[in-house]
C-alpha cells in the first residue's frame, strides 16, 4: 500500500519542530555527560581509509543472545562500541552519535514514504556501572548492583533502557541538544547499525525475474571513526578512519570490536572491567597516544595576539611575537552569518549547526574578505570556531598576496565575492568537483 500524504506530513513536521519538551529529555538523559573525543582533526584533505570484517558465524550467535537478553542486535553492538571506546580514551561515561531512520513505527506508512529523515544522536554507555554518571548508584532497573560485578550483560540492559526512553525525541536536531547542554560537541565518534531486512522477493521487478545482485554507497563523515555495523545478513563490520587515527589503532578498534562482539553473544556475565583490562593487554594500540581531548582543546587563551582583548608584544630588543591568530570571535560571527543563526559559541559544531559544503564555502570566502585565508577542508577537520581560528593565516603573510578585485568608484553597493555571486546550480557544479577533488 502507497504511503499516504499525511504519513509523510507527520514525517516532516516530527523532524522540523523545536520540541521544548523533548529537549528537556535530552538535557536530563544527559546530565553530567562531559565530551568524549578520540582524536585531535587533522586537515589532510583525503578520504577515510575504510576497514572491513566478516567474522563467520557470529550473526546467528549474536541474534540468539539478543534474543535471550531480551534486546536488539543494536543494542549488543552500541554496548560492543561503547566498551571499544573506553578502552580507547580511558572514559567510563561514553558518549558517541549514531543514526536513527526517523520513521516511527507508530506512523503508518512511515517506510514507505521517500525522502531523507535521519538524524544523528548521542548514546550514553555508562561502562563504569550505575556510579559512573551523575546521579547513579543503582541499575536502571532499580536493582542494588552494589554488592556483585558489573557485568556486560548488564551494561547491554542499560543501553537498551536508555535508549527505549529516548525513541520517542530521537527527532531532536542534535544541535539543539547540544545548545541546552551548553558543551559543545558531544563526541568524535559515529555508529550506524543497518538492519533493514531485505526480501529478495520483493524487490521491484521481482515477479518478472529481475532481480538487485549489488547495492554500493560511497559516504563520508567528519568522524575520526565511524563504524557500521550490518546485521541485516549475516555480519559485516566496516570502521572508517581519518588520518588523525593511524592506521594501527583503527585496526586494533576493529579487532577489538568483534571480539567483544564475539564476547557479548558467548560470555555475557563477563565483569566489564575484566573485558577492558583484557582488550587493554591485547591492543596496546588502543592507547598509545589517545586520549580523550578535553572540550576546550585547541582554543586561543585569553589575550593571545590576535585577541580582542589582548595586545601584540613589543618588538624592540625582544625575540619576534608569534604568529597573528584569527580571533574566535570573528569565527563565529562569520558561522552565525553563513548559517542564519544568532548566536554561536566557541566549540559549535558546523555541521551539527546545519552546515554543509556549500556553507564551508561561503564561510572561508567571508573570512577571506576580512582578510583570513582557511582551505575550505580546514571546515571539515577542525569544524569548532576555536578550531578553526587556529587554522586560519593572515592575506598579508602569504607569499603572494591576492590581487584586489577592482571596484567602479561610482558603485556604492557592497563588494560581492565572485564565488558568493554563483547561481544555486554552479555551486552545486563546484560543490561535486570539489568531492571528487578530496
Amino acid at each position: 500500500m502507497p504511503p499516504t500524504p499525511g504519513a509523510a506530513w507527520q514525517l516532516s513536521r516530527r523532524l522540523a519542530r523545536r520540541d521544548v519538551g523533548a529537549v528537556d529529555v535530552w538535557r536530563d538523559a544527559l546530565a553530567g555527560a562531559r565530551p568524549v573525543r578520540v582524536a585531535e582533526p587533522e586537515d589532510t584533505g583525503e578520504r577515510p581509509t575504510v576497514l572491513h570484517a566478516a567474522p563467520d558465524g557470529l550473526a546467528d550467535r549474536l541474534v540468539r543472545s539478543a534474543r535471550a537478553a531480551q534486546v536488539t542486535p543494536a543494542d549488543v553492538v552500541t554496548t560492543a562500541w561503547g566498551l571499544v571506546l573506553a578502552a580507547l580514551t580511558g572514559e567510563r561515561d561514553v558518549l558517541t552519535g549514531t543514526t536513527v531512520a526517523g520513521r516511527p513505527a507508530e506512523i503508518e506508512g512511515a517506510h514507505g514514504v521517500p525522502g531523507m529523515f535521519v538524524n544523528t544522536v548521542p548514546v550514553r554507555v555508562p561502562v563504569g556501572g550505575p556510579g559512573a554518571t551523575p546521579g547513579g548508584g543503582s541499575s536502571d532497573d532499580g536493582s542494588d548492583d552494589g554488592a556483585r560485578a558489573w557485568t556486560v550483560a548488564d551494561l547491554v540492559r542499560a543501553v537498551h533502557e536508555r535508549q527505549a526512553r529516548l525513541r520517542d525525541v530521537d527527532h531532536v536536531a542534535l544541535a539543539d541538544v547540544q545548545r541546552a547542554l551548553g558543551v559543545g560537541e558531544l563526541f568524535d565518534t559515529l555508529l550506524v547499525v543497518e538492519n533493514y531486512p531485505r526480501d529478495a522477493d520483493a524487490q521491484p521487478g521481482a515477479a518478472v525475474g529481475l532481480r538487485i545482485t549489488d547495492v554500493q554507497g560511497d559516504d563520508r563523515t567528519q568522524y575520526p571513526l565511524a563504524l557500521t555495523v550490518d546485521v541485516s545478513e549475516g555480519l559485516s563490520v566496516q570502521l572508517d578512519h581519518l588520518a588523525s587515527v593511524p592506521a594501527d589503532r583503527a585496526g586494533a578498534a576493529l579487532a577489538a570490536v568483534v571480539e567483544v562482539l564475539g564476547l557479548l553473544a558467548e560470555a555475557p556475565e563477563t565483569p566489564v572491567e575484566d573485558v577492558l583490562a583484557g582488550l587493554a593487554e591485547r591492543y596496546p594500540a588502543l592507547r598509545e597516544g589517545l586520549a580523550a581531548v578535553p572540550p576546550g582543546a585547541g582554543t586561543p587563551p585569553e589575550g593571545a595576539p590576535g585577541e580582542p582583548d589582548g595586545a601584540p608584544p613589543a618588538s624592540l630588543g625582544t625575540p619576534p611575537p608569534a604568529p597573528a591568530r584569527l580571533p574566535v570571535l570573528v569565527v563565529r560571527e562569520v558561522f552565525a552569518q553563513a548559517l542564519g543563526v544568532q548566536d554561536v559559541a566557541d566549540d559549535d559544531n558546523f555541521f551539527a549547526l546545519g552546515g554543509d559544503s556549500i556553507v564551508a564555502m561561503k564561510v572561508t570566502t567571508t573570512l577571506r574578505a576580512r582578510g583570513w585565508t582557511v582551505d575550505p577542508r580546514s571546515v571539515f577537520a577542525a569544524p569548532t570556531p576555536a578550531s578553526l581560528a587556529l587554522r586560519a593565516r593572515p592575506l598579508d603573510q602569504l607569499s603572494e598576496a591576492p590581487r584586489a578585485i577592482p571596484r567602479p568608484p561610482s558603485d556604492s553597493s557592497p563588494l560581492v565575492s565572485p564565488l558568493l555571486a554563483m547561481s544555486a546550480s554552479e555551486l552545486g557544479d563546484l560543490d561535486d568537483l570539489m568531492r571528487n577533488l578530496t
